[in-house]
């Protein structure tokens, strides 16, 4: 029996599957800031309003509620960025593009147009007139993140309302996109591989199912580390008859 007289001071590595992908692995979540389990409940009172006992409880029962969930982390990978969005992550993919002769029409010199891809290669760009001869490079200017380029004033062979054809080549690499505002909440199997501080004991909490969602806002211009909050109910799920468990381990 464990009699020790300790305190939790825990640390942990979380771990998370999502349940509503078949054969889906588990996935480490980064650096978890917070988790926090509220059990809550509502307790019902019968009061007297006997004369002889006004204002006393003649009943009184507590009916639990579900267990609420609420996790932080400042870690942005995949998995975190694309909760923290409510989306989905989409990994672009790593060979770099080769693209010839993208017609891009040049309504005002100066100005900014897309181009079909982004992250490109500056160095590989070039860009030919309507009559297909060569524009000065150093009348050519291009943002590479976005994906735009425009014709400078001093192009002369180029004018306002004409098209170009522009070849390039996006940078290798890869990436990842994520399309935001797609998921209303995500089913998760969490683990948590811990280590009480206090004790110098191991323990896991194992959480089969919880539904949870983003809760808060992520300021992305702020001069500190972003963080984001997770917040929803864990769920009795796999034939179990408690939302989640605790083990604690001597050795």
């Amino acid at each position: 029996m464990q009699q020790e007289d300790n305190g939790l001071l825990l640390v942990g590595t979380g771990y998370v599957r999502n349940r509503r992908i078949s054969g889906s692995l588990k996935e480490q979540v980064g650096n978890l800031i917070s988790l926090k389990l509220k059990a809550t409940s509502e307790t019902k009172k019968r009061i007297s309003r006997m004369k002889e006992s006004a204002g006393s409880a003649l009943d009184s029962v507590t009916i639990k509620d579900a267990t609420e969930v609420t996790l932080g982390s400042d870690t942005f990978n995949k998995l975190t960025l694309a909760m923290a969005l409510s989306g989905k992550s989409v990994e672009i993919a790593a060979e770099a593009k080769t693209v010839t002769d993208e017609v891009v029409h040049i309504v005002k010199k100066g100005a900014w147009f897309d181009l079909k891809n982004q992250n490109i290669d500056p160095a590989t760009v070039t860009v030919k007139n309507k009559d297909n001869a060569k524009v000065k490079g150093e009348h050519i200017e291009i943002n590479e993140t976005l994906g735009w380029i425009a014709v400078k004033a001093e192009a002369e062979n180029v004018n306002d309302d004409e098209d170009t054809k522009v070849s390039y080549k996006t940078k290798e690499g890869g990436g990842l996109q994520i399309d935001a505002s797609t998921e209303n909440d995500y089913d998760f199997e969490f683990w948590l591989d811990g280590y009480n501080q206090a004790s110098n004991k191991n323990f896991m909490l194992h959480i089969p199912s919880m539904v949870v969602a983003p809760n808060g806002e992520i300021d992305w211009l702020s001069n500190e580390f972003a963080s984001a909050e997770f917040a929803g109910t864990a769920v009795l799920a796999d034939g179990n008859t408690v939302p989640y468990f605790y083990k604690e381990f001597n050795a």
